[in-house]
């Protein structure tokens, strides 16, 4: 969630409506840009303070009364004391004190609820954006920004080496997708998989399995072996951090993490946003009713994770983190469980969008002043996996309006698929400042309360990678393994078709 502070301050609020502004989420009212969200966090809030004013003001009239009472009931002792006037007094002066307990009782539950609804919508606004305020990034007709870094070796073609065997045959002048090639090559069983975990549901089989492994060792020895140059990070009289590069590098290395598969209840809360809950996450039930009441183990919701982000994000929860210990880069890995509601008809042949799936992820923490070139070093580290793989892709800035809460600026890397002579996406890297870190109460270490900033970049969702390389790579006979991909899959060079 953002700061409550950045809506209380009058100042700053004026940045976060605008930050809603370009997310197309506001109104414009007699020439005056409203929230509504921000409209009702900033209501219920103040309701929220006027009950706990008035709580705090019968409290202190309750313990006056109380006092009150103890020195009329000393007064009692006294020889000359109107007995029968002091006892009226006193039980009315109790009358009151039990009027008080009811009243401030109403505000507990007015209270609740005030809090309640305020964050809930303080929940709903997004993280403030870091991208440039333009027309471009707010229109629905213009949805991506080309940040102009192609690799496409030229043109966009299935790649060709030099003095391939003849019996692999030469590259379709009409590709095949990837589902005919990986049926073609037996690499896949789609009906099978349907029939036994229902729509979308598919095995790998020989070289399609061992090419999903591959994909992923390789990208966990890719981010392992990681480096970046070095950049020397000055600040100005005013606070102004600015990075300079040495032309030296150094050690980047990611820490390989296989996360759990399924998160409490209460610490997905804390990661996911409320629609991911609707149309996305997968909630597991512990057996009968029974089995988990006799079982403190198995109490609570528990949910199947939609990316390896999540558990990694919740692994830091409330930790305190020193500057020397940042960056923390991990490379996530787990199987993904994703049930894309909503997505009916949306590529759904094959295995391009499925309901589970390995991904190795990109999890950056890193102190606020660093975490713009760490976002930079990300996209270059995807960038450059796939160059290494040799397909044409393209990365480009998401608009404004197409971003998720979290994320304060979003780069995508889309891949180019020849059968369907488009782009499709196979990373995202997210700078989430300190959304995600506030939620977590992931604090650094010093007297403030300053929060670190975490990071989060698809390397490959290795299915549909695996889309992608088949069809750049399809010959007449087969398809070519990817030479960086090879020394994973026993030196194998090519998949020859079957069917």
């Amino acid at each position: 969630m953002i700061d409550l502070e950045l809506i209380r301050d009058e100042t700053q609020r004026v940045k976060v409506v605008d930050s809603e502004r370009r997310r197309g989420r506001c109104t414009t009212v007699g020439g005056v840009v409203k929230s509504e969200l921000v409209d009702t966090v900033l209501a219920e809030d103040n309701l929220w303070k006027e009950c706990l004013q008035k709580i705090n003001a019968l409290r202190t009239e309750r313990n006056s009364i109380t006092k009150t009472i103890k020195e009329k009931m000393k007064g009692m002792k006294a020889a000359d004391a109107d007995k029968d006037a002091i006892t009226a007094e006193v039980d009315a002066l109790k009358a009151r004190v039990l009027s008080i307990k009811d009243d401030i009782a109403k505000l507990d539950v007015d209270t609740t609820e005030h809090l309640r609804l305020r964050d809930v919508a303080l929940n709903k606004i997004g993280n403030i954006l870091l991208a440039p305020p333009s027309d471009l990034y707010d229109s629905k007709d213009y949805d991506l920004h080309d940040l102009s870094y192609r690799h496409t070796n030229g043109e966009e073609q299935i790649r060709v080496g030099a003095d391939e065997p003849a019996e692999w045959g030469k590259a379709p002048e009409t590709p095949l997708n990837h589902v005919q090639l990986m049926t073609k090559a037996d690499m896949i069983n789609c009906d099978d998989g349907v029939k036994v975990a229902g729509a979308r549901g598919y095995y790998l089989k020989g070289a399609g399995a061992r090419l999903n492994q591959a994909l992923i060792n390789y990208a966990m020895d890719f981010l392992e072996n990681r480096e970046h140059e070095v950049m020397d990070k000055t600040k100005d009289a005013e606070g102004n951090v600015t990075f300079t590069p040495t032309g030296k590098m150094a050690n980047s290395a990611y820490e390989v993490t296989q996360t759990p598969f399924f998160m409490k209840g209460d610490m997905m809360a804390k990661c996911a946003q409320l629609e991911q809950f609707e149309e996305e996450l997968y909630k597991v039930v512990a057996g009968t009713r029974s089995t988990a009441s006799k079982d403190p183990d198995l109490a609570g919701d528990r949910f199947l994770i939609a990316t390896s982000e999540q558990p990694l994000c919740a692994m830091h929860a409330d930790k305190i983190i020193t500057a020397k210990e940042m960056p923390i880069r991990l490379c996530g890995y787990s199987t993904c469980f994703r049930m894309e509601a909503g997505r009916h008809g949306e590529n759904m042949a094959g295995i391009f969008r499925i309901h589970q799936f390995e991904k190795v992820e990109q999890f950056v923490i890193a102190h606020p002043e660093d975490a713009e070139v760490e976002f930079t070093r990300m996209v270059a580290a995807a960038r450059d996996f796939y160059q290494s793989l040799d397909i044409p892709f393209r990365v480009v800035q998401i608009a404004s309006d197409d971003i998720n809460n979290a994320a304060a600026i979003k780069n995508d890397l889309e891949a180019y698929f020849p059968e369907a002579g488009e782009y499709r996406e196979l990373v995202s890297v997210s700078n989430c400042t300190d959304y995600q870190s506030r939620g977590l109460n992931t604090r650094m270490a010093h007297k403030g309360k300053d929060y670190v900033h975490m990071l989060n970049g698809t390397m490959t969702a290795t299915e549909r990678t695996m889309c992608c390389l088949v069809e750049n790579y399809q010959r007449g006979n087969g398809i070519v393994v990817p030479k960086k991909l090879r020394p994973y899959m026993g030196g194998r060079v090519f998949i020859p078709f079957k069917k």
